[in-house]
């Protein structure tokens, strides 16, 4: 079952067999310890999953969540008043 981190020009992505099938599941993360530490993160959903019986063949589950940016507001939206 083991789930490998591995990284590939400069990315990450995972890969492993479940049942006589590959898997391989593109991250997108950098190389870098943070891009690591999600990756891991995602070993081990997907190991638990396996175990638990609630793997999702299609991967859709494990691509979803990924740390999403957000656009910053200004201090008007978020509603501060400076004064002169």
């Amino acid at each position: 079952m083991g789930v490998k981190v591995e990284s590939f020009k400069g990315r990450f992505r995972l890969r492993w067999s479940f049942q006589g099938e590959r898997f391989s599941l593109s991250l997108g993360l950098d190389d870098t310890q943070w891009g690591r530490t999600i990756a891991q993160g995602r070993v081990s959903q997907i190991e638990t999953d396996i175990i638990t019986g609630k793997f999702d063949r299609t991967l859709a589950t494990y691509r979803t969540g990924c740390i999403q940016t957000v656009p910053a507001k200004s201090s008007l939206e978020m509603g501060f008043r400076f004064s002169v």
